[in-house]
């Protein structure tokens, strides 16, 4: 490719590179930085990028409804200001990055169930692994 078209060709796949990074399926680090309700935290990528990310699997009430402050603390509680290990899950929604994510080699979505500050998120536990799928059936 010559002149603008091969130029632009070049400039659209470098600005890509940044966005295929987080395209793995594996697990990557970060630090939760905050968090905005019982399943949405804001982490702290590799270059200090903040995504925000919703567990998947699990759903919890938003602040303004009923225990949507408790669910909130209790995230707040396991994950705030902690390194996590995230896994995208199926594809984003909106803004927000779909993830199973581990504290402490805990699962944070199975951490919620078992306080009762979230409930299964049936609309999205088709994302799940069978186990993990298991293990947050077994947890509510």
């Amino acid at each position: 490719m010559r002149g603008r078209a091969g130029q632009l060709a070049v400039l659209v796949l470098l600005g890509c590179a940044p966005l295929c990074a987080h395209c793995e399926t594996g697990w990557h680090d970060g630090l939760v930085v905050s968090v905005q309700d019982g399943v949405h935290l804001k982490v702290a990528t590799p270059g200090n990028h903040a995504r925000l990310m919703r567990i998947v699997g699990v759903c919890a009430p938003v602040i303004g409804h009923a225990y949507g402050r408790k669910s909130k603390f209790s995230l707040s509680d396991l994950a705030l200001l902690k390194t996590v290990q995230w896994r995208r899950q199926g594809e984003s929604v909106s803004v927000s990055t779909r993830v199973s994510v581990m504290v402490d080699g805990k699962d944070l979505a199975t951490l919620q169930l078992e306080r009762g500050m979230a409930a299964i998120d049936f609309a999205t536990t088709d994302q799940l692994q069978g186990a993990q799928r298991d293990a947050y059936m077994k947890a509510q």
